[in-house]
């Protein structure tokens, strides 16, 4: 198990689709630097700050923390594409072939493949706040919000379980129809959809943390955290457990 998943981050370190990917991310994350302009790629853009362009001199370091938070979808939708990079193009060639004939079983290639996609997930969201660095040094430190250092960690934790959350859709999709356009498809459309329910059944609570979305300014309310962190670990553990199944049926 352990040999593939050194080999996965060997062939993913080496592929031009994560370089390109992790630039593209990076510079969304740089507009916000430089210009005060959030860079979204996802399913919600942010036409105001987009009008913005070159209005402002950009984010102080605190500032960074706390709008790329606010742009969470940004962080899901560049890890979606490593997912596709990573278990997609596995799929589609038929490569997982090489290491179920050779021994490994089907449990330990799945357990490996999720283990180096949860690793992604912490590369993306330390790259995601790392812009706190470059705005610092641009346009200074700027003031610290309230209880930043704990509510920082609580945001990290919880953007770490709605992305993992996302991954195990997303992966259950490949896994399931081989299709990396299904996969795409099932985040732009299903990030869409999920926020419908609370348009018909706005009473019921619950349903706002569907779209597995947790921003900065949410930790300051306790139930938000516990009921995104309840759905997010309900979808993550739901998805995972049935892509293993899928998996174990796949014919070679």
């Amino acid at each position: 198990m352990f040999h593939i998943i050194q080999a996965d981050f060997y062939r993913l370190f080496r592929s031009k689709g994560f370089w390109i990917t992790e630039i593209l991310f990076i510079t969304t994350l740089l507009l916000g630097v430089f210009y005060g302009v959030i860079g979204n790629v996802g399913v919600h853009t942010d036409t105001k700050a987009l009008e913005k362009l070159g209005d402002n001199g950009g984010w102080t370091g605190f500032e960074a923390i706390t709008k790329t938070s606010d742009n969470f979808s940004n962080t899901i939708i560049f890890t979606i594409i490593l997912v596709v990079l990573l278990i997609g193009i596995d799929l589609t060639q038929k490569l997982y072939k090489n290491s179920i004939t050779s021994g490994i079983s089907r449990t330990e290639f799945y357990l490996s493949k999720f283990f180096v996609l949860a690793s992604l997930i912490v590369l993306q969201l330390i790259l995601t706040y790392s812009s706190f660095i470059p705005a610092t040094l641009i346009n200074g430190m700027g003031t610290a919000p309230k209880h930043f250092l704990s509510n920082f960690l609580i945001t990290i934790g919880v953007q770490f379980i709605c992305t993992l959350a996302w991954v195990s859709l997303i992966s259950f999709v490949l896994y399931a129809t081989n299709s990396i356009i299904a996969a795409i498809f099932t985040y732009f459309v299903g990030a869409s959809l999920l926020g419908l329910p609370t348009a018909f059944y706005p009473d019921i609570d619950w349903l706002k943390y569907l779209n597995m979305q947790f921003y900065f300014d949410m930790v300051s309310k306790q139930d938000m955290v516990f009921k995104t962190i309840t759905i997010a670990l309900l979808i993550t553990l739901l998805f995972a457990f049935s892509g293993l199944q899928v998996f174990k049926r796949k014919d070679l």
